[in-house]
């Protein structure tokens, strides 16, 4: 583990930023550093925002703890009314922002003047005079605590997602130093241990230098899971992934926070790597004692808040440098990149003499999701679909995605038996932990081998292919093994073939496509 003993430095809270978006960049970079004061951390940000995003008006409002109030904490100057220290019943405000706060969702107004507020909340201080604003949620230790707000006063607005995007990055910063400052209380109060004080210091600083540099999200989620297993209080620390091999993170992940259970005598806290609602696994912690301190749980969340935006963070590096190798979607290797390793593959196996496996597998009536639901469902499907598939596959073998809900995976040394015990034990894992708000899911998949099918990689692509023509034509969540040695078979699948592409379910030839 990387030890810094530096008491002062910055944590910056991972952007998650536009194109172009320096400005933005600039401002969380200047938030406080961690024992500086985070209040006026972030009035300083709040100050700069109305310049930089070409508004009027920013200021940052604050929940009470019971949710009752609803009161601004920091403001921007103006020649307007001061906002500071405004109060106001959480009741009392518009449905649009008591709406923004439960579920956490970006409000907008383009044009204030044809809203439908009451002649009471026309009255309210932040509404008066008012044209345009945008209210984005800020999230701290797993709850709303308040929302970032920018306004303008003099005219409409209408409002590009650059800025919209801006926000969404500034309230992620703003609910991360919250939630720092919380922990800050904690580590500088009397009766701490100097000691373990330094040990959770050194974790954050590790966490800090991941947020700004990382560009690998797996070793960026080992290097914090290693720091982690590094503290007096923790036996053991290891990463959990979304596919259920760790209770208490899928418990954590259900829950959105920290759980901890104890079994047979041993004391677990699962803490779930989120961001924006995405999973990306989690951390099981064992720890040294029965229970988690009130300081220990504080830190943990923090660690939360930070690691989960560490991961998207790296994520998003890494994916610029490869945009040739990578689909943009899923990050899964694109069409030319998978059909590249395939060849290799096939290559290696006919010098060495073990077998490849490759399978097809499409999702089912994708054009209908998008129709039904919307294009930004029917990409939270292929996204979904295709982390899960990197989860199963990535220790076997390699996946690309090929199309727009068509992806390829293909497994070294793997013979044609297993690869479609495994297909169908992948239909199961996907079909049967769909996140909830996404719709029913279906897949077919077709599976060939090299070299009892095929001679060459485009035979074997060419019979997976006809083999997932059969599925699609039999059902649903179906996996059909290539026999193109069996006439029959060759005969019924190219019959297949035709069904399922006179149905619209498939593309005649693999291609990229959205």
């Amino acid at each position: 583990m990387r030890s810094d003993p530096g008491l002062t430095a910055p944590i910056i809270p991972a952007p998650q930023l536009p194109a172009n978006s320096a400005v933005v960049t600039n401002l969380i970079e200047d938030l406080a550093p961690f024992y500086d004061d985070g209040a006026a951390g972030l009035q300083r940000l709040i100050s700069r925002i109305p310049l930089l995003l070409e508004v009027d008006r920013a200021y940052i409002a604050r929940l009470s703890p019971d949710g009752v109030r609803f009161t601004v904490t920091q403001a921007s100057k103006g020649d307007w009314p001061d906002l500071l220290g405004y109060t106001q019943s959480s009741a009392r405000l518009p449905a649009f922002a008591r709406g923004a706060l439960k579920t956490g969702v970006q409000a907008t107004i383009d044009d204030a003047l044809t809203f439908p507020f009451t002649p009471q909340q026309r009255k309210m201080l932040w509404y008066g005079g008012l044209r345009g604003t945008v209210l984005t949620p800020i999230r701290s230790g797993g709850v709303w605590v308040g929302a970032l707000i920018i306004d303008v006063l003099k005219q409409q607005r209408i409002w590009d997602f650059l800025v919209l995007d801006a926000c969404k990055s500034l309230a992620a910063a703003i609910g991360a130093r919250i939630a720092l400052a919380k922990l800050g209380d904690h580590l500088v109060s009397d009766d701490r241990d100097p000691i373990h004080d330094m040990e959770r210091l050194n974790v954050m600083a590790n966490v800090a230098r991941l947020l700004d540099s990382s560009s690998d999200p797996g070793a960026m989620s080992a290097e914090i899971v290693e720091a982690l297993a590094g503290l007096h209080w923790v036996k053991s620390a290891r990463l959990a992934t979304n596919d259920g091999d760790s209770e208490v993170v899928q418990a954590a992940q259900a829950s959105e926070g920290l759980v901890v259970t104890s079994k047979d005598g041993n004391t677990h806290v699962g803490i779930a790597l989120m961001n924006e609602g995405e999973r990306f696994g989690g951390i099981d912690l064992e720890l040294a004692a029965a229970s988690l301190t009130d300081v220990e749980e504080q830190f943990l969340r923090c660690v939360q808040t930070f690691a989960g935006s560490a991961y998207v963070s790296a994520l998003r590096r890494a994916r610029p440098r490869n945009e040739t190798l990578y689909d943009s979607l899923t990050g899964l290797l694109n069409f030319r990149s998978i059909n590249e390793v395939l060849v290799d593959a096939v290559h290696a196996s006919k010098s060495s003499g073990r077998p490849v496996s490759v399978w097809l597998l499409d999702i089912d009536r994708l054009d209908g999701i998008n129709r039904d639901h919307g294009y930004a469902i029917g990409d939270d499907v292929v996204s979904y679909v295709g982390h899960t598939l990197q989860t199963v596959v990535s220790t076997r073998g390699s996946v690309g995605r090929v199309g727009g809900g068509l992806y390829l995976a293909l497994f070294p040394g793997m013979d044609h038996e297993e690869a479609s015990v495994q297909a169908r034990m992948m239909v199961e894992r996907v079909t049967k932990n769909v996140p909830p708000h996404l719709p029913q899911i279906a897949l077919s998949i077709g599976v060939s081998a090299f070299p009892v099918d095929a001679t060459g990689h485009d035979d074997l692509v060419r019979f997976a292919r006809l083999a997932l023509y059969s599925a699609k034509s039999g059902g649903h969540n179906r996996v059909i093994t290539a026999d193109p040695k069996n006439p029959r078979w060759v005969s019924d699948a190219r019959a297949a073939f035709v069904r399922t592409v006179t149905e619209q379910q498939m593309p005649v030839s693999l291609q990229e496509r959205r």
